[in-house]
Protein backbone atom coordinates (compact mmCIF):
# COMPACT_ATOMS: atom_id res chain seq x y z
CA UNK A 1 0.00 0.00 0.00
CA UNK A 2 1.07 3.52 -0.93
CA UNK A 3 2.34 5.32 2.29
CA UNK A 4 0.57 8.52 2.76
CA UNK A 5 2.91 10.01 5.77
CA UNK A 6 5.88 9.38 6.75
CA UNK A 7 8.68 11.46 8.95
CA UNK A 8 11.97 11.04 7.11
CA UNK A 9 15.23 12.94 8.02
CA UNK A 10 17.90 13.59 5.92
CA UNK A 11 21.66 14.93 6.86
CA UNK A 12 24.13 15.55 4.32
CA UNK A 13 27.46 16.65 5.43
CA UNK A 14 30.15 17.20 3.26
CA UNK A 15 33.75 18.34 4.27
CA UNK A 16 37.27 17.39 4.51
CA UNK A 17 37.92 15.33 7.73
CA UNK A 18 38.80 12.62 9.46
CA UNK A 19 35.48 10.22 10.15
CA UNK A 20 34.11 9.37 13.15
CA UNK A 21 31.16 6.98 14.72
CA UNK A 22 27.74 8.10 15.29
CA UNK A 23 24.08 6.18 16.65
CA UNK A 24 21.28 7.32 15.20
CA UNK A 25 18.42 8.57 17.16
CA UNK A 26 15.37 6.29 16.73
CA UNK A 27 12.68 8.54 19.29
CA UNK A 28 9.50 9.86 18.19
CA UNK A 29 9.33 13.70 16.84
CA UNK A 30 6.20 16.13 17.24
CA UNK A 31 5.05 16.32 13.35
CA UNK A 32 1.26 18.70 14.19
CA UNK A 33 -1.07 18.48 15.63
CA UNK A 34 -4.78 20.03 14.93
CA UNK A 35 -7.96 21.58 16.44
CA UNK A 36 -10.05 24.37 16.07
CA UNK A 37 -11.98 26.70 17.96
CA UNK A 38 -14.86 26.88 15.18
CA UNK A 39 -16.80 25.92 12.38
CA UNK A 40 -16.93 21.94 11.01
CA UNK A 41 -13.63 21.05 12.34
CA UNK A 42 -13.96 21.93 15.91
CA UNK A 43 -13.69 19.80 18.62
CA UNK A 44 -15.12 19.21 21.29
CA UNK A 45 -13.89 16.99 24.24
CA UNK A 46 -12.32 14.58 21.94
CA UNK A 47 -11.80 11.25 23.43
CA UNK A 48 -11.04 8.39 21.20
CA UNK A 49 -8.98 7.98 18.69
CA UNK A 50 -7.76 5.46 15.66
CA UNK A 51 -6.60 5.49 11.93
CA UNK A 52 -6.81 3.42 9.21
CA UNK A 53 -5.11 0.42 7.80
CA UNK A 54 -3.64 2.35 4.84
CA UNK A 55 -2.98 5.89 7.36
CA UNK A 56 -5.33 7.59 5.00
CA UNK A 57 -8.12 8.77 7.42
CA UNK A 58 -7.97 9.23 11.42
CA UNK A 59 -11.10 9.49 13.56
CA UNK A 60 -11.73 10.72 16.20
CA UNK A 61 -14.69 10.81 18.80
CA UNK A 62 -16.05 14.14 19.39
CA UNK A 63 -17.59 13.27 22.66
CA UNK A 64 -19.37 16.74 23.39
CA UNK A 65 -20.05 17.09 19.69
CA UNK A 66 -21.74 13.42 19.90
CA UNK A 67 -20.09 12.64 16.74
CA UNK A 68 -16.97 11.07 14.65
CA UNK A 69 -14.65 13.70 12.72
CA UNK A 70 -12.50 12.34 10.10
CA UNK A 71 -9.27 14.48 9.35
CA UNK A 72 -6.39 13.61 7.06
CA UNK A 73 -3.15 12.68 8.98
CA UNK A 74 -0.95 14.16 6.30
CA UNK A 75 -2.20 17.92 7.52
CA UNK A 76 -5.02 17.50 9.96
CA UNK A 77 -7.23 18.72 7.45
CA UNK A 78 -11.11 17.90 8.39
CA UNK A 79 -12.64 15.57 5.86
CA UNK A 80 -16.06 14.98 7.18
CA UNK A 81 -18.17 13.94 10.44
CA UNK A 82 -20.45 11.41 10.91
CA UNK A 83 -22.97 10.48 14.11
CA UNK A 84 -25.85 12.61 16.23
CA UNK A 85 -26.88 12.79 19.43
CA UNK A 86 -29.54 10.19 20.92
CA UNK A 87 -30.43 6.90 21.26
CA UNK A 88 -31.53 5.25 17.20
CA UNK A 89 -29.21 3.61 14.84
CA UNK A 90 -26.29 5.07 14.06
CA UNK A 91 -26.32 7.82 17.17
CA UNK A 92 -24.31 8.29 20.43
CA UNK A 93 -25.24 9.13 23.95
CA UNK A 94 -21.41 9.45 24.05
CA UNK A 95 -18.50 8.39 21.49
CA UNK A 96 -16.29 7.18 23.68
CA UNK A 97 -13.40 4.84 22.33
CA UNK A 98 -12.89 3.97 18.86
CA UNK A 99 -11.53 1.21 16.29
CA UNK A 100 -11.25 0.45 12.50
CA UNK A 101 -11.36 -3.29 11.56
CA UNK A 102 -8.24 -3.91 8.97
CA UNK A 103 -10.44 -6.45 7.26
CA UNK A 104 -13.33 -4.76 6.07
CA UNK A 105 -12.00 -0.96 7.21
CA UNK A 106 -15.03 -0.77 9.38
CA UNK A 107 -15.30 1.86 12.17
CA UNK A 108 -16.30 0.75 15.71
CA UNK A 109 -17.34 3.06 18.50
CA UNK A 110 -17.69 2.20 22.21
CA UNK A 111 -21.12 3.89 23.20
CA UNK A 112 -21.48 3.50 26.93
CA UNK A 113 -24.58 4.95 28.18
CA UNK A 114 -25.79 3.03 25.00
CA UNK A 115 -24.34 -0.32 26.45
CA UNK A 116 -23.62 -0.83 23.01
CA UNK A 117 -20.82 -0.82 19.67
CA UNK A 118 -21.54 1.42 16.43
CA UNK A 119 -20.57 0.05 13.18
CA UNK A 120 -20.02 2.25 10.23
CA UNK A 121 -18.27 2.34 7.08
CA UNK A 122 -15.41 4.35 5.96
CA UNK A 123 -17.76 6.72 4.60
CA UNK A 124 -19.68 7.01 8.05
CA UNK A 125 -22.77 5.15 6.90
CA UNK A 126 -24.38 3.14 9.35
CA UNK A 127 -23.74 -0.53 9.55
CA UNK A 128 -25.13 -2.15 12.40
CA UNK A 129 -25.50 -1.97 16.35
CA UNK A 130 -24.62 -5.01 18.44
CA UNK A 131 -24.93 -5.52 22.32
CA UNK A 132 -26.90 -4.33 25.38
CA UNK A 133 -26.85 -3.97 29.11
CA UNK A 134 -26.25 -6.99 31.05
CA UNK A 135 -24.11 -9.50 32.50
CA UNK A 136 -24.45 -12.14 30.43
CA UNK A 137 -22.84 -13.31 26.65
CA UNK A 138 -23.24 -10.49 24.25
CA UNK A 139 -24.13 -8.07 27.18
CA UNK A 140 -22.17 -5.03 28.47
CA UNK A 141 -21.29 -4.26 32.03
CA UNK A 142 -19.82 -0.87 31.82
CA UNK A 143 -17.99 -0.75 28.00
CA UNK A 144 -14.69 0.36 28.12
CA UNK A 145 -12.66 -0.13 24.80
CA UNK A 146 -12.34 -1.86 21.34
CA UNK A 147 -10.30 -3.38 19.30
CA UNK A 148 -10.32 -5.64 15.94
CA UNK A 149 -7.39 -8.21 14.90
CA UNK A 150 -6.47 -9.30 11.11
CA UNK A 151 -9.57 -11.87 10.77
CA UNK A 152 -11.96 -8.90 12.12
CA UNK A 153 -12.65 -9.92 15.09
CA UNK A 154 -13.81 -7.64 17.75
CA UNK A 155 -12.43 -7.82 21.52
CA UNK A 156 -14.40 -5.68 23.79
CA UNK A 157 -13.11 -4.49 26.92
CA UNK A 158 -15.71 -4.06 29.87
CA UNK A 159 -15.28 -3.43 33.71
CA UNK A 160 -15.26 -7.10 34.29
CA UNK A 161 -14.19 -9.07 31.06
CA UNK A 162 -13.18 -9.28 27.70
CA UNK A 163 -15.46 -10.50 25.14
CA UNK A 164 -14.82 -11.48 21.88
CA UNK A 165 -17.05 -11.06 18.65
CA UNK A 166 -17.43 -11.70 15.16
CA UNK A 167 -17.19 -8.44 13.02
CA UNK A 168 -20.94 -8.66 12.15
CA UNK A 169 -21.32 -8.56 16.07
CA UNK A 170 -21.84 -12.24 16.81
CA UNK A 171 -20.96 -13.43 20.17
CA UNK A 172 -18.19 -15.85 20.67
CA UNK A 173 -16.21 -16.04 24.12
CA UNK A 174 -14.93 -14.48 26.61
CA UNK A 175 -12.80 -14.51 29.13
CA UNK A 176 -12.51 -12.59 33.35
CA UNK A 177 -10.23 -9.66 33.76
CA UNK A 178 -10.63 -10.03 37.67
CA UNK A 179 -8.38 -11.56 39.49
CA UNK A 180 -9.56 -14.40 42.09
CA UNK A 181 -7.68 -13.64 44.84
CA UNK A 182 -8.83 -9.76 44.90
CA UNK A 183 -11.51 -8.76 42.22
CA UNK A 184 -11.77 -5.60 43.04
CA UNK A 185 -8.32 -4.31 42.51
CA UNK A 186 -8.77 -4.38 38.87
CA UNK A 187 -9.70 -1.27 36.87
CA UNK A 188 -9.74 -1.44 33.37
CA UNK A 189 -8.53 1.66 31.66
CA UNK A 190 -8.13 0.65 28.07
CA UNK A 191 -6.86 -2.47 25.66
CA UNK A 192 -4.39 -2.74 22.54
CA UNK A 193 -3.94 -5.62 20.12
CA UNK A 194 -1.62 -6.47 18.02
CA UNK A 195 -3.87 -7.37 15.11
CA UNK A 196 -1.30 -9.77 13.02
CA UNK A 197 -0.19 -12.26 16.67
CA UNK A 198 -3.43 -11.49 18.27
CA UNK A 199 -1.90 -11.09 21.39
CA UNK A 200 -4.67 -8.84 24.04
CA UNK A 201 -2.62 -5.58 26.14
CA UNK A 202 -5.48 -4.84 28.44
CA UNK A 203 -4.07 -1.32 31.19
CA UNK A 204 -5.03 -1.78 34.72
CA UNK A 205 -5.68 1.30 35.79
CA UNK A 206 -5.81 0.67 39.10
CA UNK A 207 -2.48 -0.88 39.99
CA UNK A 208 -0.95 0.52 37.06
CA UNK A 209 0.04 -2.44 35.16
CA UNK A 210 0.02 -3.60 31.33
CA UNK A 211 -1.88 -7.39 31.30
CA UNK A 212 -0.41 -9.20 28.24
CA UNK A 213 -3.39 -12.19 26.91
CA UNK A 214 -3.43 -14.65 24.10
CA UNK A 215 -6.51 -13.26 22.06
CA UNK A 216 -7.53 -16.58 20.93
CA UNK A 217 -7.50 -18.60 23.94
CA UNK A 218 -7.78 -15.64 26.82
CA UNK A 219 -5.04 -17.14 28.35
CA UNK A 220 -2.95 -14.83 30.67
CA UNK A 221 1.01 -14.68 29.64
CA UNK A 222 2.71 -11.70 31.22
CA UNK A 223 2.49 -8.31 32.80
CA UNK A 224 4.91 -5.29 33.78
CA UNK A 225 4.87 -1.61 34.59
CA UNK A 226 3.72 -0.77 38.07
CA UNK A 227 5.08 1.71 40.71
CA UNK A 228 7.96 3.20 39.12
CA UNK A 229 7.36 2.56 35.75
CA UNK A 230 4.37 4.52 35.41
CA UNK A 231 2.90 7.54 37.06
CA UNK A 232 -0.78 7.01 36.73
CA UNK A 233 -1.47 5.35 33.37
CA UNK A 234 -4.07 6.82 31.24
CA UNK A 235 -4.50 4.78 27.65
CA UNK A 236 -3.00 2.09 25.61
CA UNK A 237 -2.43 0.74 22.07
CA UNK A 238 -0.51 -1.14 20.35
CA UNK A 239 1.35 -2.06 16.80
CA UNK A 240 1.61 -5.24 14.68
CA UNK A 241 5.27 -5.28 15.47
CA UNK A 242 5.35 -6.09 18.69
CA UNK A 243 5.38 -2.35 20.14
CA UNK A 244 2.89 -1.34 22.88
CA UNK A 245 2.23 2.04 23.68
CA UNK A 246 1.36 3.53 27.01
CA UNK A 247 -0.27 6.77 27.78
CA UNK A 248 0.96 7.72 31.48
CA UNK A 249 0.97 11.26 33.28
CA UNK A 250 0.99 12.85 36.63
CA UNK A 251 -1.07 16.17 36.34
CA UNK A 252 -1.02 17.94 39.45
CA UNK A 253 -3.38 20.37 38.60
CA UNK A 254 -6.55 17.71 38.65
CA UNK A 255 -9.20 18.32 40.57
CA UNK A 256 -9.10 14.85 42.45
CA UNK A 257 -5.17 15.27 42.62
CA UNK A 258 -5.73 19.10 44.56
CA UNK A 259 -8.38 17.63 46.86
CA UNK A 260 -5.81 15.19 48.35
CA UNK A 261 -3.32 17.27 48.87
CA UNK A 262 -5.89 18.73 50.92
CA UNK A 263 -6.70 16.44 52.77
CA UNK A 264 -2.92 15.82 53.83
CA UNK A 265 -3.32 12.43 51.34
CA UNK A 266 0.41 13.82 49.36
CA UNK A 267 2.45 16.01 50.92
CA UNK A 268 3.94 17.94 48.02
CA UNK A 269 2.98 18.66 44.42
CA UNK A 270 5.87 17.52 41.89
CA UNK A 271 5.84 18.77 38.90
CA UNK A 272 3.23 17.94 36.17
CA UNK A 273 4.35 15.01 33.92
CA UNK A 274 2.87 13.39 30.35
CA UNK A 275 4.27 11.42 28.17
CA UNK A 276 3.84 8.50 25.76
CA UNK A 277 5.74 5.44 26.51
CA UNK A 278 6.85 2.49 24.16
CA UNK A 279 7.72 -1.09 25.36
CA UNK A 280 8.06 -4.07 23.74
CA UNK A 281 5.24 -5.58 24.31
CA UNK A 282 6.31 -9.35 25.06
CA UNK A 283 9.23 -8.55 27.38
CA UNK A 284 7.83 -5.02 28.61
CA UNK A 285 11.28 -3.55 27.76
CA UNK A 286 10.94 0.32 27.76
CA UNK A 287 12.43 1.45 24.09
CA UNK A 288 11.17 5.16 24.10
CA UNK A 289 9.54 7.78 26.08
CA UNK A 290 8.11 10.88 24.64
CA UNK A 291 6.13 13.98 24.64
CA UNK A 292 5.75 16.59 27.70
CA UNK A 293 3.30 17.88 30.02
CA UNK A 294 2.03 21.55 29.10
CA UNK A 295 -0.10 23.69 26.42
CA UNK A 296 2.31 24.37 23.54
CA UNK A 297 2.87 22.67 20.27
CA UNK A 298 3.60 19.11 20.69
CA UNK A 299 2.28 18.90 24.14
CA UNK A 300 -0.56 17.63 26.52
CA UNK A 301 -2.33 18.91 29.27
CA UNK A 302 -5.18 16.27 30.05
CA UNK A 303 -4.78 13.60 27.11
CA UNK A 304 -7.20 10.66 26.94
CA UNK A 305 -7.11 8.49 23.46
CA UNK A 306 -4.12 7.50 21.32
CA UNK A 307 -3.26 5.18 19.00
CA UNK A 308 -0.80 4.12 16.06
CA UNK A 309 -0.06 2.87 12.62
CA UNK A 310 0.60 -0.84 12.13
CA UNK A 311 4.14 -0.41 11.59
CA UNK A 312 4.46 2.32 14.88
CA UNK A 313 5.76 4.79 12.67
CA UNK A 314 2.92 7.71 13.65
CA UNK A 315 1.49 8.06 16.97
CA UNK A 316 -1.59 10.05 17.62
CA UNK A 317 -2.86 11.48 20.96
CA UNK A 318 -6.07 13.31 22.10
CA UNK A 319 -6.38 16.02 24.02
CA UNK A 320 -9.88 16.74 25.68
CA UNK A 321 -8.53 19.94 27.94
CA UNK A 322 -7.16 21.57 24.96
CA UNK A 323 -8.91 20.04 22.09
CA UNK A 324 -6.35 19.12 19.90
CA UNK A 325 -5.43 15.86 18.19
CA UNK A 326 -1.36 15.24 18.28
CA UNK A 327 1.17 13.27 15.90
CA UNK A 328 4.11 12.21 16.64
CA UNK A 329 5.95 10.49 13.73
CA UNK A 330 9.78 8.32 14.09
CA UNK A 331 12.06 10.10 11.49
CA UNK A 332 15.15 8.83 9.82
CA UNK A 333 18.42 9.69 10.47
CA UNK A 334 21.11 9.83 7.88
CA UNK A 335 24.35 10.93 7.14
CA UNK A 336 26.89 11.98 4.59
CA UNK A 337 30.40 13.44 4.68
CA UNK A 338 33.05 14.74 2.60
CA UNK A 339 33.83 14.49 -1.29
CA UNK A 340 30.99 14.39 -1.26
CA UNK A 341 29.46 11.00 -0.13
CA UNK A 342 25.89 10.48 1.15
CA UNK A 343 23.72 8.49 3.17
CA UNK A 344 20.52 8.26 1.99
CA UNK A 345 16.60 7.81 3.59
CA UNK A 346 17.45 4.19 3.04
CA UNK A 347 20.49 4.12 5.19
CA UNK A 348 22.17 3.24 1.84
CA UNK A 349 25.65 5.10 0.98
CA UNK A 350 26.54 6.86 -2.38
CA UNK A 351 28.60 9.06 -4.23
CA UNK A 352 27.24 11.72 -6.04
CA UNK A 353 30.25 13.71 -7.66
CA UNK A 354 28.39 16.82 -8.91
CA UNK A 355 30.08 19.49 -11.48
CA UNK A 356 31.43 22.82 -9.70
CA UNK A 357 29.85 26.18 -10.23
CA UNK A 358 26.56 24.39 -11.21
CA UNK A 359 23.32 23.52 -9.33
CA UNK A 360 23.18 19.92 -8.06
CA UNK A 361 19.31 18.96 -7.54
CA UNK A 362 19.18 17.26 -4.01
CA UNK A 363 15.81 16.48 -3.81
CA UNK A 364 12.58 17.94 -6.02
CA UNK A 365 8.81 17.60 -5.90
CA UNK A 366 7.47 20.04 -8.15
CA UNK A 367 3.88 18.36 -6.85
CA UNK A 368 4.72 19.60 -3.41
CA UNK A 369 6.12 23.02 -4.67
CA UNK A 370 9.05 21.49 -2.94
CA UNK A 371 12.51 21.98 -3.43
CA UNK A 372 16.06 21.59 -1.94
CA UNK A 373 19.68 21.97 -4.45
CA UNK A 374 23.74 22.69 -3.57
CA UNK A 375 25.81 24.31 -5.56
CA UNK A 376 29.12 22.74 -4.84
CA UNK A 377 32.82 24.35 -5.70
CA UNK A 378 36.03 22.22 -6.29
CA UNK A 379 37.82 21.39 -3.36
CA UNK A 380 41.87 21.27 -2.95
CA UNK A 381 42.14 17.21 -4.09
CA UNK A 382 41.80 16.69 -7.90
CA UNK A 383 37.85 15.53 -8.32
CA UNK A 384 36.93 16.43 -4.92
CA UNK A 385 34.06 19.21 -4.32
CA UNK A 386 32.03 20.80 -1.56
CA UNK A 387 28.88 22.65 -0.94
CA UNK A 388 29.16 26.33 -0.45
CA UNK A 389 25.75 27.83 -1.66
CA UNK A 390 22.00 25.55 -0.50
CA UNK A 391 19.35 26.95 -2.08
CA UNK A 392 15.39 25.74 -0.77
CA UNK A 393 12.16 25.96 -1.99
CA UNK A 394 9.00 25.95 -0.33
CA UNK A 395 5.48 27.37 -2.04
CA UNK A 396 6.37 30.91 -2.87
CA UNK A 397 9.55 31.23 -0.51
CA UNK A 398 12.65 31.11 -2.05
CA UNK A 399 15.45 30.83 0.50
CA UNK A 400 19.37 30.66 0.07
CA UNK A 401 22.12 30.01 2.63
CA UNK A 402 25.58 31.02 0.92
CA UNK A 403 29.36 31.39 1.64
CA UNK A 404 30.77 34.68 0.92
CA UNK A 405 34.69 35.62 1.24
CA UNK A 406 35.07 38.34 3.77
CA UNK A 407 38.74 38.97 4.33
CA UNK A 408 40.76 35.75 5.92
CA UNK A 409 37.29 34.12 6.57
CA UNK A 410 33.83 32.66 4.79
CA UNK A 411 30.66 34.11 6.06
CA UNK A 412 26.96 32.59 6.00
CA UNK A 413 24.11 34.48 4.50
CA UNK A 414 21.01 33.89 3.85
CA UNK A 415 17.94 35.57 1.90
CA UNK A 416 14.38 35.14 1.22
CA UNK A 417 13.30 36.29 -2.08
CA UNK A 418 16.79 37.75 -2.59
CA UNK A 419 16.73 39.70 0.86
CA UNK A 420 18.53 39.32 3.89
CA UNK A 421 16.74 37.54 6.61
CA UNK A 422 17.32 38.92 9.92
CA UNK A 423 19.57 37.44 12.75
CA UNK A 424 17.40 36.04 15.25
CA UNK A 425 14.11 34.06 14.83
CA UNK A 426 11.26 35.54 12.71
CA UNK A 427 8.20 34.79 11.25
CA UNK A 428 8.52 35.84 7.23
CA UNK A 429 5.61 34.17 5.88
CA UNK A 430 3.04 32.67 7.23
CA UNK A 431 3.11 29.45 9.10
CA UNK A 432 6.96 29.66 8.71
CA UNK A 433 9.51 30.18 11.32
CA UNK A 434 13.00 30.98 11.02
CA UNK A 435 16.00 30.69 13.04
CA UNK A 436 19.30 32.34 11.33
CA UNK A 437 22.48 33.33 13.38
CA UNK A 438 25.83 33.49 11.21
CA UNK A 439 28.80 31.93 12.65
CA UNK A 440 31.73 33.42 14.63
CA UNK A 441 34.85 32.19 16.22
CA UNK A 442 33.64 29.73 18.51
CA UNK A 443 30.17 29.41 17.42
CA UNK A 444 28.14 27.55 14.41
CA UNK A 445 26.25 29.38 12.31
CA UNK A 446 23.14 28.13 11.41
CA UNK A 447 19.95 28.97 9.62
CA UNK A 448 16.78 26.91 10.35
CA UNK A 449 13.70 27.01 8.56
CA UNK A 450 10.63 24.98 9.13
CA UNK A 451 7.50 25.80 6.34
CA UNK A 452 4.54 23.36 7.08
CA UNK A 453 5.66 19.75 7.40
CA UNK A 454 8.84 20.51 5.99
CA UNK A 455 12.90 21.82 8.48
CA UNK A 456 15.75 22.79 6.55
CA UNK A 457 18.80 23.45 8.74
CA UNK A 458 21.93 24.76 7.14
CA UNK A 459 24.97 25.11 9.14
CA UNK A 460 28.60 26.32 9.19
CA UNK A 461 30.57 24.73 11.49
CA UNK A 462 33.46 26.40 13.42
CA UNK A 463 36.49 24.07 12.84
CA UNK A 464 38.68 24.26 15.95
CA UNK A 465 41.29 22.47 14.51
CA UNK A 466 41.50 25.37 11.87
CA UNK A 467 40.71 28.06 14.30
CA UNK A 468 38.50 29.34 11.68
CA UNK A 469 35.37 28.87 10.15
CA UNK A 470 34.63 26.18 7.68
CA UNK A 471 34.20 26.86 3.99
CA UNK A 472 31.82 24.33 3.09
CA UNK A 473 27.79 23.98 4.23
CA UNK A 474 26.17 21.39 6.20
CA UNK A 475 22.92 20.72 5.37
CA UNK A 476 19.63 18.45 6.82
CA UNK A 477 15.98 17.81 5.27
CA UNK A 478 13.52 17.01 7.72
CA UNK A 479 10.46 15.57 6.19
CA UNK A 480 7.48 15.18 8.35
CA UNK A 481 5.20 14.18 5.25
CA UNK A 482 4.91 12.41 2.00
CA UNK A 483 5.97 14.60 -0.99
CA UNK A 484 3.53 14.89 -3.52
CA UNK A 485 3.93 13.65 -6.92
CA UNK A 486 7.07 12.72 -8.73
CA UNK A 487 9.94 12.92 -7.15
CA UNK A 488 13.57 13.91 -8.34
CA UNK A 489 16.99 14.82 -7.55
CA UNK A 490 19.96 12.58 -5.90
CA UNK A 491 18.29 11.49 -3.18
CA UNK A 492 15.15 10.35 -4.72
CA UNK A 493 16.19 6.44 -5.25
CA UNK A 494 16.64 6.45 -1.34
CA UNK A 495 13.32 8.29 -0.60
CA UNK A 496 11.19 5.57 -2.49
CA UNK A 497 13.39 2.82 -1.31
CA UNK A 498 12.63 4.46 2.47
CA UNK A 499 8.51 4.68 2.07
CA UNK A 500 8.95 0.63 0.43
CA UNK A 501 10.51 -0.38 3.72
CA UNK A 502 8.73 1.48 5.83
CA UNK A 503 5.13 0.23 4.05
CA UNK A 504 6.74 -2.95 5.10
CA UNK A 505 7.26 -2.61 8.83
CA UNK A 506 10.74 -2.85 8.69
CA UNK A 507 12.29 0.98 8.56
CA UNK A 508 12.81 0.97 12.14
CA UNK A 509 15.88 -1.07 11.58
CA UNK A 510 17.23 1.61 9.02
CA UNK A 511 17.02 4.30 11.66
CA UNK A 512 18.38 2.60 14.30
CA UNK A 513 21.49 1.71 12.13
CA UNK A 514 25.14 3.11 13.04
CA UNK A 515 26.91 5.33 10.18
CA UNK A 516 30.56 6.48 10.26
CA UNK A 517 30.55 10.24 9.18
CA UNK A 518 32.11 13.05 10.77
CA UNK A 519 31.36 14.07 14.07
CA UNK A 520 27.56 15.79 13.28
CA UNK A 521 26.44 17.04 16.53
CA UNK A 522 26.46 20.39 15.68
CA UNK A 523 24.66 20.05 12.40
CA UNK A 524 22.11 16.96 13.08
CA UNK A 525 19.03 18.08 12.85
Amino acid sequence: MALRFLSLTLLLLVAPCALGAVKLPTNYAFALEWGTDSGPDALNFPLGVAVNKDRTKVFVCDAANSRIAVFNPDNGAFLLSFGSSGSGPGQFATPVNIAVSPKTQFIYVTDPLNSRVVVYDQNGVFIRNFGQNGTGPGQFDGLVDIGLDDSGNAYVLTNTRMQKYTGWGKYLSEWSMLSPSDPKKFQPGGMGINQVSREVYVLDYANNWVKRYNGVTGKFLSMFGGAGVFAQTIAITADAQGGVYVLDGNNTQGGARRAAIKRGLLQSTPKPTMRIQKFDGPSGTLLVAFGSYGTGPGQMANPYGITTTRNGFWVFATDSALNKVLKYSLPFKAGGWADPHFQGFDGKRFDAHGKANTWMDLLIAKGSKFGVKAMLANGLMPGSSFMTDIAFTYANAKYRSRLVKDGSTWAMTATLNGRPLKIGTSFPVSGTKVTFFPGSPGKNGRLQIEAGQVRIVVSQMWRADWNALADYLNVGIDLRSQLTGDVTGILAPSYYRALKLADHGIASQVSAATVRPLDISASTV
